[in-house]
Parts: C-alpha cells; sequence; structure tokens
C-alpha cells in the first residue's frame, strides 16, 4: 500500500520516499522550517484535494570516538559536516525550485558544484583511510556515491514534474543514509 502510494506520490511530483521507522510512512518532501513545510501542506490541499499530514524527522545526536592521525580525524569531521551541508543544500534547491525560482540549469549547476565538493571529500577519505575502514568511513562513501549517481541521471530526466519529484526523493534518501 505504500508503495502504491508513493508511486502515485512521484508522478505528481512529490517525492513518494518509504521511509521506515515503526510504521511506514510515505513522505512527499522535506523542509528546513515547520513555517515552509505547512505552507506546502495547505497548498496542496487547497489545489489538490489531498489530506496530508507534517512528520518530523528527528536526528538524534550521534557521538563518534576516534582515535588516529590528525588528518583522519579532520577528514571525518569534514566529512561529516559536508553531508550535512549537502541536505540543507538539497532542502534549498528544492524550495527554490518549487517557487520556479531556479532554472532546470541553475539547479544542475549547484547539483554539480555540490558533487564537486561532495567528491573531493570522498577521495580525502579514501587516502586517508586504508581498507578495512570503520562503518562511519564507509557509510559517508556511500552517501557520496549515491548523490554522485543521482547528480549523473539527473541530466538526463526530461520533465520537471519528475525531476523535481527525484529531487525531494534525493533529499530524502540522503538524509536516511545519513541516518543509518
Amino acid at each position: 500500500s505504500a508503495q502504491l502510494m508513493g508511486e502515485q506520490y512521484r508522478n505528481r511530483g512529490a517525492a513518494g520516499y518509504l521511509w521506515q521507522d515503526e510504521r511506514y510512512r510515505v513522505l512527499a518532501a522535506i523542509y528546513a522550517s515547520e513555517t515552509d513545510a505547512r505552507n506546502v501542506r495547505q497548498q496542496i490541499s487547497q489545489q489538490h484535494e489531498v489530506d496530508s499530514y507534517l512528520f518530523r524527522v528527528f536526528l538524534h545526536p550521534v557521538e563518534v570516538s576516534l582515535h588516529g592521525m590528525r588528518g583522519q580525524i579532520e577528514i571525518i569531521q569534514a566529512g561529516f559536516t559536508h553531508a550535512a551541508d549537502m541536505i540543507a543544500s538539497l532542502q534549498e534547491i528544492c524550495v527554490l525550485s518549487d517557487r520556479s525560482e531556479l532554472t532546470r540549469e541553475e539547479q544542475l549547476q549547484r547539483l554539480t558544484a555540490l558533487n564537486d565538493q561532495l567528491q573531493l571529500v570522498k577521495l580525502r577519505l579514501y587516502q586517508r583511510f586504508p581498507e578495512p575502514r570503520n562503518a562511519c568511513v564507509t557509510g559517508l562513501m556511500m552517501l557520496f556515491d549515491d548523490y554522485a549517481a543521482f547528480v549523473a541521471a539527473a541530466s538526463t530526466e526530461e520533465s520537471q514534474v519528475l525531476f523535481g519529484a527525484g529531487l525531494k526523493y534525493q533529499t530524502l534518501r540522503s538524509l536516511d543514509l545519513l541516518r543509518q
């Protein structure tokens, strides 16, 4: 049921992301502020007669204790900082895109510039942490690879509705991968 609803959301330009905690949830989008989320919820209700609710996603603080050379510690800290910045940037691009304040070309430029930064951090992680790598390093590298695959595929999407849905989906997916 959740997968079917997710597909219907994606066809309308929403993420349709399946989030699993104590139950399955279908998330349409993620917003940095509750005000933005409420405004979109009201707009969806008025324009599309779709009932929705707000679901707060909390990422509990994580304390990571690492022992290693200073360069290793610094790059893993930078990795987590860049991961959080990536999600914030994706949220901003989603909001600006929904408001038609960015052209497709501007969206792709921002996505590509962000990917370039993330791939540099990934390269540094690869250089500073030889195999076997710990789970945090491996997870960050996988998150950055997942984003790179999204950016590579994004330029081939022709429909703005599907592009917007993919952008929202990737934002939620990135947040979920970071949570994991």
